[in-house]
């Protein structure tokens, strides 16, 4: 496929991905980390500049991720494969489907791969995603209105997944992007 992000559909619409619908959750995967793997273009935002005190305070913010920052939701879980054990046997060891959402992202000179709740992957897509913060609580207290979402955000600073803060969006032009 000329676009890589368009190769996940392809292999499910195939006869070998409808076969074994493992392949085109594994493309999704290996497209996310090996986008995870590439350096980010700024510095990240410093956890000094954006407390938890301030993300409370500024329910309309907007973040900026950094771009390695990925997440995707995946019916076979494909990232727990390791590559010198993958084979075709391995892949159809799958006993069935298991939804997982995950977080892929860079740290230091690899990439770390995190199982997320659904109510956080909500939050995380949707901060990524570039809604204002209050929607992306929104979207997650839908799932699990007990979530605590503040510090949440604040570890996302903390790791480094934010190049950048809006704090009153109203005036600054739209951070959304579409993305994988």
């Amino acid at each position: 496929k000329a676009n890589p992000l368009e190769f996940a559909d392809f292999l499910a619409a195939h006869a070998a991905g409808r076969a074994l619908p493992q392949l085109a959750d594994l493309a999704r995967f290996d497209l996310a980390y090996g986008l995870a793997a590439q350096p980010g273009p700024t510095p990240s935002l410093a956890a000094c500049c954006l407390p938890e005190e301030i993300i409370r305070s500024h329910p309309e913010m907007m973040l900026r991720f950094q771009p390695g920052w990925r997440y995707i939701r995946v019916e076979w879980p494909v990232h727990r494969l390791l590559p010198e054990t993958l084979t075709l046997d391995l892949l159809r060891s799958f006993s069935g489907i298991e939804p997982v959402q995950l977080c892929i992202a860079p740290t230091g000179m690899g990439v770390s791969i995190s199982e997320l709740g659904a109510a956080e992957y909500a939050l995380n897509v949707e901060l990524r995603a570039g809604r204002r913060l209050a929607e992306a609580i929104k979207a997650a207290a839908a799932i699990d209105p007990s979530l605590d979402p503040f510090p949440l955000v604040g570890r996302l600073v903390e790791a480094g997944a934010i190049m950048d803060v809006v704090l009153h969006p109203a005036d600054a032009p739209s951070l959304a992007k579409p993305d994988l």
